[in-house]
């Protein structure tokens, strides 16, 4: 039982409760001694493709694999654990400096990003990771956990391999994104998206010859949100695909006011997200 709740039975590593007891351990020693720790958090760039694409049991193949070269990139001293799916994490203790973090980051993303032999496979797969520093970054498990999760979210917007320090900034940044987040939900019931439409002109001839569907939103808590910010935001929560049915929904029953009013048809052009290509109902919507 103890085996079973400490250690990942796929690869062997330890788990979550174990890089807990580690982190603790770290802490506690860097309160008593004044060394310091980090904590790496790092998963795959596209493990979900591989997956689709090879099945399961090439993806479970792979993840055996990237745990050993993980444990064979860290020193004896570390702590390299699970913590889900393609997601791992490795606890250093007693480092001498952030030179030494960059060191062994840099390491393990080498050895990670070889290709894989999987079957008649050879499988490429970029690796994200980020990295929250002890005490400086968090005085408890939980928080040191959560600054590498967003240190390593930074890199998944960029949607890069590499590796990321945690900054206070990012901090607000995710406080942010989650403030968009929840407000992006209410706006939907709410109805407070709009759209506005930009004219495009023939400069030959003067005449209006189409628009573009163009989405706003007026919110208090968010205000001045331009589509730059919320829409990433939107791709990365998944809520593009319900905007994206309504903003598609809406333009055509704009155009259909405007014909039964007596306006001659005009085409209207809607950005769509690429993500919402990928949906298979998306044609038929």
């Amino acid at each position: 039982l103890h085996y079973l709740m400490h250690y990942d039975t796929l690869t062997g590593l330890g788990s979550w409760l174990l890089m807990h007891e580690m982190l603790s351990m770290g802490l506690s020693q860097a309160a008593r001694t004044g060394a310091s720790g980090a904590l790496l958090v790092l998963d795959f760039v596209d493990f979900h493709g591989i997956i689709e694409a090879l099945g399961y049991r090439h993806g479970d193949q792979l993840l055996v694999l990237a745990a050993e070269r993980l444990k064979g990139s860290a020193r004896q001293t570390d702590c390299a654990v699970r913590l889900g799916r393609d997601e791992f994490a490795l606890v250093l203790n007693n480092l001498t400096g952030l030179s030494e973090v960059s060191r062994i980051a840099e390491k393990i993303l080498d050895r990670l990003q070889e290709p894989y032999d999987l079957g008649e496979h050879h499988v490429h797969a970029g690796v994200r990771l980020g990295i929250s520093l002890f005490p400086n970054d968090g005085n408890d498990p939980e928080s040191i956990l959560t600054h590498a999760e967003t240190a390593k979210c930074r890199l998944r917007q960029s949607g890069s391999p590499g590796y990321k320090f945690f900054s206070q900034e990012m901090n607000e940044k995710a406080f942010e994104r989650f403030i968009i987040t929840v407000q992006m939900k209410h706006a939907l019931r709410k109805d407070e998206f709009h759209l506005v439409y930009q004219p495009q002109i023939d400069l030959r001839t003067g005449t209006l010859v189409g628009a573009e569907a163009l989405l706003r939103w007026q919110n208090d808590k968010v205000n001045g949100a331009s589509p730059a910010t919320y829409i990433p935001v939107a791709e990365e929560n998944g809520l593009i695909y319900e905007i994206g049915s309504w903003t598609l929904r809406r333009a055509c029953e704009q155009a259909m006011s405007w014909i039964r009013s007596g306006f001659l048809f005009f085409p209207i052009s809607v950005n769509v997200s690429a993500k919402q290509f990928k949906e298979r109902s998306f044609v038929q919507r």
